[in-house]
């Protein structure tokens, strides 16, 4: 089950139910569009985000999660494979994620432009 495009849950087999059952995993590298994000075309975005990611997990022989970490409230970060393919790439080639490390994130879904000081939402 896939909260947005980059963050989806997973049951982990052969993990203890406490740490495997159900667990959040956050797709590392990537920031994309959140659901209750800006303006209408981020929500736009993150609907296709999160239905891309659920499709590539749920049509996927393998799934695999790579250099998975204990990330902030007790969720997983990994890099996820399906079928050897990075999703975090996937979603990048197809403009509904950006690179990211943490920190400011680098993405302006609602093209926010600076003038004179002021920031102008797109709608």
């Amino acid at each position: 089950n896939c909260q947005d495009g980059d963050s989806c849950t997973f049951t982990i087999p052969e993990v203890h139910s406490l740490l495997g059952k159900h667990i959040k995993v956050e797709v590392s590298g990537i920031d994309a569009p959140e659901l209750n994000g800006g303006c209408a075309r981020e929500l736009r975005m993150a609907k296709q985000a999160r239905d891309l990611t659920r499709t590539l997990l749920r049509n996927a022989k393998t799934i695999d999660l790579i250099n998975a970490r204990r990330g902030r409230k007790f969720h997983l970060d990994a890099k996820v494979l399906v079928d050897g393919k990075n999703v975090a790439e996937i979603l990048i080639s197809r403009q509904l994620a950006a690179r990211y490390d943490g920190g400011v994130s680098p993405a302006d879904w609602c093209f926010k432009k600076r003038s004179f000081g002021l920031e102008i939402p797109y709608p």
